[in-house]
C-alpha cells in the first residue's frame, strides 16, 4: 500500500514472528504484510485478520487515513524431481500444471520484449482504469540438487486510486477474490485436485 508521508519521527519499522512465517513492515511510503505459504489456510482465516490489524497500526499509528495503492500478491510454487538426474524442461513443467490458455498467453510468441526481459520469466499484465492484474511465471532448475527443478506462478491484483484505510479490507477481499478465480483459471485441474488432497492429508 502506498500513503502520504506522515508528519513526525517514524522510520522504517519491520516486525517478524520467531518462525519468520508472518511479517509486518512498514515505512513512511508504505506498509506491507507477508505471509508464509505453509501456514495459509484461506484469505478469511489467514490473511484477513493480519490486513486489519495492519489497517489499525496504519490509521492510529502513522495517521494515515488514505492510501493510493492496494496490492495483493499471491506466489505458488511447484517442485518436480526427475531420479534420472535430468531436470524437466520448462515447457514440461508449464504442461503438467497449467492450462493450454495460460501457457498460450505466457509464450513467449505473444509477449512484448519488455514482458521477456528477466530470463526464465513470463510476465503479462492487464489493466483498466485503476484496476490490474499481472500474471508471471518462471522455470528454475536447482543448481546444488541433481534434477530438481521448480515451477512459480505469481499473480498480482492491483488497485491505484485513493482508498480509504477503514474500507481496505473490504477492497483487498474483493481483490482476493478475483486473484482466486484466477488461480483455478490458470492452474490444471489434476494439481488443483493433488494439493487439495495434500492440504486435506495435514488438516
Amino acid at each position: 500500500m502506498k500513503m502520504p508521508v506522515p508528519s513526525g519521527p517514524f522510520k522504517n519499522v519491520k516486525l517478524t514472528e520467531d518462525d519468520g512465517t508472518l511479517v509486518f513492515a512498514l515505512s513512511k511510503q508504505s506498509a506491507a504484510v507477508m505471509l508464509d505459504g505453509a501456514k495459509y489456510v484461506s484469505y478469511t482465516d489467514t490473511a484477513q485478520p493480519q490486513m486489519e490489524k495492519l489497517c489499525d497500526y496504519v490509521e492510529k499509528v502513522i495517521g494515515a487515513e488514505m492510501v493510493q495503492r492496494v496490492e495483493i500478491r499471491k506466489i505458488n510454487m511447484w517442485q518436480f524431481k526427475n531420479d534420472s538426474g535430468v531436470s524437466f524442461s520448462a515447457e514440461e513443467a508449464r504442461k503438467f500444471v497449467l492450462q493450454e490458455p495460460v501457457r498460450n498467453v505466457l509464450s513467449a510468441d505473444n509477449l512484448s520484449d519488455e514482458e521477456c526481459k528477466i530470463s526464465g520469466m513470463m510476465k503479462k499484465e492487464w489493466k483498466s482504469d485503476s484496476d490490474g492484474l499481472v500474471l508471471r511465471s518462471a522455470y528454475q532448475v536447482d543448481s546444488m540438487l541433481s534434477g530438481v527443478s521448480r515451477l512459480v506462478l505469481d499473480t498480482e491484483r492491483v488497485t491505484e486510486r485513493d482508498v480509504l484505510v477503514k474500507e481496505i479490507p473490504a477492497v483487498a477481499k474483493e481483490m482476493n477474490t478475483d486473484l482466486y478465480n484466477a488461480y483455478f483459471g490458470c492452474v490444471n485441474s489434476e494439481i488443483v485436485r493433488i494439493m487439495e488432497g495434500k492440504r486435506n492429508a495435514t488438516a
